[in-house]
């Protein structure tokens, strides 16, 4: 059973100046793989799933592999199953820290299911495998699936000369996020995070803040979008997976205690809610929020640490 630990969302902006200047340098002398070779060993990773085939991937023989959670065998879970990949796929690529990303969605028995993967790549082998597969609308917790025909032209933008931004800025305003959804409030203060008027958050394929929301009026201003929720988020938790410094996505892994719930007069059990969600960040503001969501027992923090700082030290 993995031991639940937990950490404030906040806590991680701080935790980057802790980082050793050593680790940075290290990482220099292993990186050999720019945006094109991430993004090319993540195609070969999804080919050989889809072939059913773990040999025709560049695994690392140390490699560690995980599914919502849980610790398999390169070829167990969700390579048995996977039929094929749809047409929607967003990259996160950070080639300081040797991570490869992607949102997707994936079919299996004939039908669409969300699946996130982050690839760790040393030495062009993939020594870490972290993925999370929702097979269907209630695992996900709802979904709108048909919708994610191809990744947002808005997530996509490349920042220009001075949009762009350090890596310590991208995440320092990213994290602002979670740190309002711990606080249960808005974004208007506690944190007053720096967000464009038509910032849009979406679950799912659904989108739930923002100008195009469908959840009602006051959804319609993420700024100001109420972000109380019965209960509140407690245990919360909340990581960075990467940092695509050219395209100014903050990656992250945030999760909380959703209280147990009753359903047709029948009481299940308390759950760990858990988001892998992409922020889109650039010219000092959130511009959109991009999460893949789903349910998970309450002990699964995910396998790989909770409130875990950047890859690398700052800027």
């Amino acid at each position: 059973m993995i031991k639940a630990t937990f950490a404030p969302a906040f806590a991680l902006v701080g935790a980057l100046a802790l980082m050793s200047a050593g680790g940075a340098q290290a990482a220099s002398k292993t990186s050999s793989c720019n945006r094109a070779c991430l993004e090319g060993t993540m195609t070969r990773y999804l080919d050989a799933m889809v072939k059913h085939d773990p040999a025709a991937a560049p695994l690392a023989k140390t490699v560690r592999f995980t599914e919502n959670g849980i610790d398999l065998a390169p070829g167990e879970g969700f390579w048995k199953t996977i039929d094929g990949l749809g047409t929607y796929r967003q990259n996160v690529l950070d080639v300081r820290a040797h991570q490869s990303g992607a949102y997707l969605v994936a079919m299996e028995g004939g039908k669409p299911v969300l699946f996130a993967v982050r690839l760790r790549v040393e030495n062009r082998q993939i020594t870490e495998i972290e993925t999370q597969v929702s097979h269907s609308n209630a695992e996900a917790g709802g979904w709108e699936i048909e919708k994610l025909v191809k990744a947002d032209p808005r997530m996509t933008y490349v920042p220009k000369g001075k949009e762009r931004m350090s890596r310590a800025e991208l995440v320092r305003i990213a994290m602002m996020y979670p740190q309002g959804l711990r606080a249960a409030k808005s974004f208007v203060a506690d944190p007053d995070l720096p967000m464009i008027e038509a910032a849009y958050r979406r679950e799912n394929g659904m989108t739930t803040g923002g100008p195009d929301s469908t959840r009602g009026a006051g959804t319609k201003n993420m700024k100001t979008q109420n972000l109380f929720i019965a209960g509140g988020r407690p245990n919360f938790q909340a990581r960075v997976v990467a940092v695509d410094e050219d395209l100014g996505i903050v990656w992250t892994r945030v999760s909380w205690r959703r209280p147990a719930a009753v359903v047709n007069g029948v009481t299940g059990p308390a759950r760990r809610f858990v988001a892998f969600e992409a922020f889109k960040v650039y010219d000092g503001k959130l511009h959109a929020a991009e999460a893949f969501l789903r349910f998970e027992p309450l002990e699964n923090t995910g396998g790989w640490g909770v409130g875990a700082p950047d890859p690398l030290p700052a800027d």
